[in-house]
C-alpha cells in the first residue's frame, strides 16, 4: 500500500482538522503516516499540516480537498 506522509505538529488546530480531511479522502487506499515535523524536517515548522506522497507536496496549511485529490491525480499520471 502507498504511503502519503502527513506531517504535523502538537496543538495544532489546522492540523487535526487537515487530518481528518486526508483520512476521509486516502485512507482506503494509502497508508497515512503521521509524523511530527520535529522528526521530519525542521524546514516544514511554520508550513504544518503538510500532505506530501512520493516526495511531492500535495498541500500544505489550510489543506483544501481539491487541492490534495488534484495533486494526487496529476502526481499519480506522471510518475
Amino acid at each position: 500500500m502507498d504511503e502519503i506522509k502527513f506531517i504535523t505538529t502538537n496543538d495544532c488546530s489546522l492540523c487535526e482538522a487537515g487530518l481528518q480531511k486526508v483520512n476521509l479522502l486516502f485512507n482506503n487506499r494509502f497508508h497515512i503516516n503521521e509524523i511530527d515535523v520535529s522528526d521530519y524536517n525542521s524546514d516544514y515548522i511554520f508550513r504544518v499540516p503538510v500532505v506530501i506522497y512520493k516526495d511531492k507536496i500535495l498541500d500544505e496549511g489550510s489543506l483544501s480537498s481539491r487541492k490534495l485529490v488534484m495533486n494526487l491525480f496529476w502526481k499519480l499520471i506522471i510518475r
